[in-house]
């Protein structure tokens, strides 16, 4: 182990650097005169040591002395480096001026792209007029919300003046759902705007980073040439990701078509691509690395390709990473470094990360680092377990290995974010890398024949339905596997901590395997089995709650009660829920919990029944001696000439009805407001409750409700 980082000398930098990082984005501002206290005590106590330290302690050398002083050093750097990154605290960040400004100048930073209901970009800040029609130049980026009845006519680069109001990104409401607004900080983004249709005027064509404008600009007329190809929509869907990285024309369904199959990945243009790139280039000019004074000018026309890939891709972040990836192991190589490729690696990411430390939270950065690093770590060692005479079978067995060591270093992280594992993906691979290849080849033989005028030949037609067949071949191909039994398991769940044990183990046990290495087997088996003990608990602990969540729905009222590992999901609309849905309200929560079977059921169309021990009567129900009722403009009141009593009332769809009114007729301890209620009238009953001295809660504003039974 020690002979890695020896041999690798970036690695020693890149680890505190990454520990600096995190510690500030978890710690944040309030820990920066800990940092600060806590380095002077180690330099100072380290200084102590060194100048007054017995001779039976002589065996502390200056060098343990430097790389305690080198690791502290680059773990502030980080700290000190991600705090600077962050907008929010410069001088002249948009916030530091008024939250609602009369008139607001912006600089669109990204391509314009279509959404259901509107079109969204990021637009950054650039001026601010304020209540005394003075301007204010500022930075910082928001997302930016156009009418879908008016198609914006704007590109990257262009500067409009807007009468919007800013709006804070919305929290995740519902426990363990996916928070945006925390996502959408990470990338120094706080506010969001809608603009309405006349509230905005161009000011100014095109104000942008030069280079990018044009990358996007070849993109973009790429993309036209691309839905101007006779090819299905599906096909010019896959290709436009394939080729150009841009997978807004990618459905929901396909996607997940891909995911199943294990095929997710190359749609997405990273590393994979940039390598194929990198092969389509050797397989035509690598016989000038036979020759010693062609070496440099291959690496030369090798970089300009892999850049200029990079280029046509509009510049995109996932391609950046790539391209520079490759870019200083090629340097290296120009160089005559003989670094290994750990080296290269730790040395590409420190190079990414100390010009945007919040990289290290990009999906796309650690699924492109963490493949890279396993697939040059474990397919030698996996593609030498067995070689046979034939070419061939040598060749399916490389293909195999390359997918075997991306699943060993993806797995754990891939259950994490997406809660899915393909069953199939060695299959799936065997065909889908091959045509990548492929399909790469020919797109970007079909782009070089139409920018040298030969768009009408009888070549030109050629490979555009070599093209049409292997994007067939591929659709099919992934539909096929996704359909076969068992392809895939789904709803799947690791906590943090748990997707750091894996990764923990994986790494010990492959040391101790590879390397034959006692003690780290020992500690891969001791994590193995302290990994066991804590999934075991946390099922237990899951056998144990009994708690049931009023959740927050924008279009009706949808209640879960847990009750150990089983759900029951009561919904007051007027359709059935789809438990297996990803983006039901109760999605997360189900899969955190640990839940295995799910009831879902129709209020209004259940009278008197018991499912779970819940008694269920239309708009009302009774769990563990506790009664709820919903309210809503359907059901108002209870008819009854006396006065009923629920612990907790929901009020529902704006039921026009004053806190007043609804006590003669029901009381009760809690009075909960849905989502579904407009804020006025939200606001309003709040008002009466706190004059009225009920208890009352938001689900709008502070997110689901909760009630715990012991």
């Amino acid at each position: 182990m020690q002979n890695l980082f020896n041999a690798n000398a970036m690695l020693r930098v890149l680890i505190p650097y990454l520990l600096g990082i995190l510690l500030a984005a978890y710690a944040g501002t309030s820990a920066q005169i800990h940092i600060f206290t806590i380095s002077i005590l180690i330099l100072g106590l380290l200084t102590s040591v060194w100048v007054f330290r017995p001779t039976r302690f002589r065996l502390f050398t200056l060098r343990h002395v430097s790389a305690i002083l080198f690791t502290t050093l680059f773990l502030v750097l980080g700290y000190l480096f991600y705090l600077n990154q962050q907008s929010q605290y410069h001088t002249t960040h948009y916030t530091k001026y008024t939250k609602q400004p009369n008139l607001i100048q912006l600089r669109i930073s990204e391509t314009v792209i279509e959404k259901p209901n509107s079109y969204k970009c990021k637009a950054e800040i650039i001026g601010i007029r304020d209540s005394s029609h003075q301007w204010h130049t500022t930075t910082g980026e928001i997302l930016l919300y156009f009418a879908k009845s008016e198609a914006p006519d704007l590109n990257y680069g262009d500067q409009i003046i807007a009468n919007i109001r800013l709006q804070d990104i919305p929290p995740a409401k519902n426990p363990y759902a996916f928070d945006y607004a925390k996502f959408m900080a990470r990338h120094h983004i706080f506010h969001q705007a809608f603009v309405k249709n006349g509230h905005w005027t161009l000011s100014q064509r095109y104000s942008g980073n030069n280079l990018k404008y044009h990358s996007i600009q070849i993109r973009n007329q790429l993309l036209n040439i691309l839905n101007h190809y006779p090819l299905p929509p599906q096909e010019i869907a896959i290709a436009s990701a394939m080729l150009l990285g841009y997978d807004d024309y990618i459905a929901p369904e396909q996607r997940q078509q891909f995911a199943a199959s294990g095929a997710l990945h190359i749609l997405c243009v990273s590393g994979l691509h940039v390598g194929i790139i990198f092969m389509i280039f050797h397989g035509l000019f690598g016989f000038m690395m036979q020759r010693q004074w062609s070496q440099h000018l291959y690496y030369l026309l090798l970089l300009g390709t892999i850049w200029s890939y990079a280029f046509i891709t509009g510049l995109a972040p996932p391609v950046l990473r790539a391209s520079t990836m490759f870019s200083i192991i090629i340097v290296g190589k120009i160089l005559n470094r003989r670094s290994s490729i750990y080296n290269s690696l730790a040395a590409s990411a420190f190079l990414l990360l100390l010009l945007r430390p919040e990289f290290i939270f990009n999906i796309g950065f650690q699924f492109s680092y963490l493949s890279v690093l396993a697939i040059f770590f474990f397919q030698p060692r996996l593609s030498q377990c067995y070689r046979s005479r034939y070419a061939i079978i040598n060749k399916l067995i490389d293909l195999s290995a390359v997918s075997i060591a991306a699943q060993l270093g993806l797995f754990p992280l891939a259950i994490y974010y997406f809660h899915l594992f393909p069953h199939y993906f060695l299959l799936s691979n065997i065909f889908v890398i091959p045509l990548s290849f492929a399909i790469l080849l020919t797109g970007m033989l079909n782009f070089a024949l139409m920018a040298v005028g030969l768009a009408s030949t009888f070549i030109s037609s050629l490979a555009l339905a070599i093209l049409h067949i292997l994007l067939w071949l591929l659709t099919h191909i992934v539909g096929w596997i996704e359909a076969l039994p068992w392809a895939f398991s789904e709803h799947l769940y690791f906590s943090t901590i748990e997707t750091i044990m894996l990764y923990l183990i994986i790494i010990s046990l492959s040391i101790g395997l590879i390397w034959r290495n006692y003690r780290f087997s020992m500690i891969g088996l001791l994590l193995s089995l302290l990994f066991f003990v804590y999934n075991i608990a946390g099922r237990y602990s899951s056998l144990q709650q009994n708690s049931l969540y009023i959740l927050y729905d924008k279009k009706t009222p949808c209640i879960s009660v847990l009750q150990g590992r089983h759900s029951t999901v009561i919904s007051y609309g007027n359709k059935m829920v789809d438990i297996q849905f990803a983006y039901t309200p109760f999605y997360a929560l189900h899969l955190h919990q640990r839940i295995q079977k799910t009831i879902s059921i129709i209020s209004k169309h259940t009278k008197h029944k018991v499912v779970n021990g819940i008694y269920i009567n239309k708009n009302s129900l009774v769990w563990q001696q506790h009664s709820l009722c919903i309210i809503n403009q359907e059901d108002l009141l209870p008819q009854s000439d006396s006065t009923v009593f629920f612990n907790t009332v929901v009020l529902s769809h704006n039921p026009p009805i004053s806190i007043a009114k609804l006590q003669k007729s029901i009381r009760t301890n809690t009075i909960v407001f849905d989502a579904t209620n407009s804020t006025w009238r939200i606001q309003k009953w709040q008002q009466e409750c706190d004059k009225l001295g009920i208890a009352c809660y938001d689900i709008k504003t502070k997110g689901a409700y909760q009630l715990l039974q012991h």
